[in-house]
């Protein structure tokens, strides 16, 4: 009798795994749906991606820089003042305008650019750059990333502004991304820090 409980059992969890691979998209898939969404919406907005980073900080209009180690196309809006953050010390503020799911082309949330609460990271701690933490920090836990803070890594000052096409690629998106498979289009991301002290600026 032991024997055939087992035997149910061990068929049911074959049945269940069975059923959860055919009615799920593989990972690959879902790959090659961000791939398609992404390429769908640099086409549709007559985007133009070129592949080498300028010096300058300097984008003719609708021109994104395209890493390919990470999958990010980014566009620098505005490179900021001479001011660079401290590695290790300096705290940076991100606010954003407008967040897209480019699966569905929704917008998720529209701006925080004034009132609600930054999102923030420390220059040169890359532990900081995401969150796991869906019930504390649940902005952060939705949005922030290494994509995220990538285009500041390459020396934009303060009040920099860019806009950026995040994958949900592990270790490149956010955790809310990776555990959901959407790449993410922020239209306007400003990143703002004060050198003499930890407080959020005004």
């Amino acid at each position: 009798m032991k024997k055939i409980i087992y035997l149910v059992v061990i068929l049911a969890g074959l049945l269940m795994a069975l059923f959860s691979s055919c009615s799920g998209d593989s990972y690959a898939k879902k790959l090659e749906n961000e791939k398609k969404a992404i390429d769908s919406f640099i086409q549709d907005n007559g985007i133009s991606v070129i592949y080498d980073y300028p010096a300058d900080h300097k984008f003719a209009d609708n021109q994104y820089y395209k890493d390919n180690s990470t999958g990010l196309y980014f566009r620098v809006i505005d490179a900021g003042d001479d001011k660079r953050p401290v590695a290790g010390k300096t705290d940076v503020y991100i606010r954003y305008d407008t967040i897209m799911n480019l699966l569905d082309r929704e917008v998720v949330v529209g701006s925080n650019m004034v009132g609600d609460a930054a999102m923030d990271f420390v220059y040169g701690r890359e532990e900081s750059y995401y969150n796991t933490d869906y019930s504390y920090y649940y902005q952060e836990y939705m949005f922030l990333s290494n994509g995220m803070v990538a285009p500041f890594l390459k020396g934009l000052g303060n009040n920099s502004e860019v806009s950026i096409i995040v994958p949900f690629l592990a270790g490149v998106g956010s955790s809310y991304q990776a555990e959901n498979y959407i790449p993410l289009f922020f239209k306007r991301l400003r990143y703002t820090f004060t050198l003499d002290l930890t407080e959020e600026p005004d």
